[in-house]
């Protein structure tokens, strides 16, 4: 049996009996015992799964479909990972190319699908322009095509990934005084006295007697 996500591939080896392979595949999946007992193709039991369940095959069948299961998890973060890589470092610059004056798209096809990746969508537009001659005839000056590439959100993608990658990012802190007023020197001066005594001291608590002197300020003359 090959299990596949389209890039990667495992090949497991099925059971003989078809039902012991079912049921191993329902139990991987977390059902429990007496339901996947019964997809599995039996009639309704109190106590053959439980039996079942203690047969070395059946065991070790749940244990390599389950093991497939989270590698397949893995690989798919993996390649979702690879994909907002693509988004988020693209440059859009690099799908065009200047020719006769004019930019142009280049050709696709012939581009890596790092870069194509972060094409969610292309319009084309056609151009016909015409010029009426003095005998009221009408002729086709100009036809071409008008092309619009849109990317999909570089900032977007990038979020996305660092949320798989699990980076945070920084978050400010404001801190103020009591009741939401400004922090003052006295302020941190008793935060420092807490944390070296142990005392609970509030920055409006008379100075105890062998509380040290608050550091005095200069203040320039005027």
């Amino acid at each position: 049996m090959i299990f596949t996500n389209g890039d990667y591939s495992f090949v497991m080896t099925a059971l003989p009996n078809h039902r012991h392979e079912a049921y191993a595949r329902y139990r991987a999946k977390l059902v429990s015992k007496s339901e996947a007992y019964e997809l599995a193709g039996y009639s309704p039991h109190h106590g053959n799964p439980n039996r079942l369940e203690q047969l070395e095959s059946v065991r070790e069948r749940i244990r390599e479909f389950a093991k497939a299961d989270e590698e397949l998890i893995e690989l798919e973060i993996e390649m979702m990972k690879r994909e907002l890589r693509r988004i988020g470092y693209a440059n859009a610059v690099d799908l065009w190319e200047s020719k006769d004056g004019f930019l142009r798209l280049k050709d696709l096809t012939a581009l890596p699908t790092d870069l194509t990746a972060s094409i969610s969508e292309i319009a084309i537009d056609p151009i016909v322009e015409y010029e009426t001659k003095a005998d009221g005839e009408r002729v086709k000056t100009v036809e071409g095509q008008r092309i619009k590439v849109k990317q999909h959100g570089k900032l977007e993608a990038l979020k996305q990934l660092a949320q798989l990658l699990g980076i945070e990012a920084p978050q400010k802190q404001e801190i103020t005084g009591k009741e939401g007023n400004p922090l003052t020197l006295a302020h941190l001066v008793g935060a420092s006295y807490n944390i070296v005594t142990g005392v609970p001291r509030a920055p409006d608590d008379p100075p105890l007697p062998d509380d040290p002197p608050l550091p005095q300020i200069a203040q320039r003359e005027a």
